[in-house]
């Protein structure tokens, strides 16, 4: 699906079956529609837009003996050997997740083993796939020389998210500009892209207002709303 089918497909706050909520609800989603046909059809998703997922990476430590485990989603693995490489890890979590709704490769293992490398957990499958992680909590027994080694470090090296169909709309109609998108699910600070008078396909205020809601909603980040109207000019209680 497209940028539009999405929006139109997963809308929490828009009617876009029903009678007119407010007055806006039902023009919204034809402003939308035509602005959709005007602009090209359903578009994929700018890279910025679309579904990422997440990525971490435990950092290597000296060791040469002793095991350590993985929490993940809060599920535990069983101990991981100081030299295991990605395939023993792999199997580690794979064993440990399963029957909780995961399946094998849903974390994907490359890298290590952890005295010789970073080890690095790519969440590409079932419930993972397209969405923020926890960072992974690590439990070391590991040693060097006889003395612990220290702690793993764990890094978020990509933040997963899922499409975001309402700003990728935004975006393609002008209000923001796509190198200002913050982190999914933080505001952060957007930048305007046009305005109404440089662009004919500039949607109106009813529209931008029902799109700034929808992308708080599903980020679930009340100012966002407030960013995106900022950027427009707009005021958050509709004066």
């Amino acid at each position: 699906m497209g940028v539009y089918s999405d929006l139109l497909a997963q809308a929490r706050s828009i009617d876009t079956t029903g009678p007119s909520l407010g007055g806006d609800s039902r023009a919204v989603t034809a402003e939308l529609v035509g602005l959709r046909d005007q602009l090209g059809g359903d578009v994929d998703y700018p890279a910025l837009f679309d579904v990422i997922d997440a990525q971490q990476v435990i950092g290597t430590v000296t060791a040469d003996d002793g095991t350590y485990t993985l929490t993940i989603d809060g599920v535990e693995t069983g101990n991981i050997n100081h030299d295991d490489d990605a395939e023993a890890i792999q199997t580690a979590v794979d064993t440990a997740l399963a029957g909780d709704g995961y399946t094998a490769g849903d974390v994907a293992v490359s890298g290590g083993p952890i005295d010789a490398a970073n080890v690095i957990l790519d969440f590409v499958g079932g419930s993972f796939a397209g969405r923020p992680v926890d960072p992974v909590v690590i439990t070391s027994s590991l040693t060097s020389g006889g003395d612990p080694s220290d702690d793993p470090s764990v890094t978020t090296e990509i933040a997963g998210q899922p499409v975001r169909p309402a700003l990728a709309i935004l975006n393609r109609l002008g209000v923001i500009t796509g190198d200002s998108v913050p982190v999914y699910g933080t505001a952060g600070t957007l930048t305007a892209a046009t305005t109404r008078a440089s662009n004919p396909y500039y949607p109106d205020q009813n529209t931008i207002r029902a799109l700034a809601r929808e992308a708080a909603i599903a980020e679930g980040n009340a100012d966002i709303e407030t960013e995106i109207l900022r950027v427009a000019g707009l005021s958050l209680d509709g004066r």
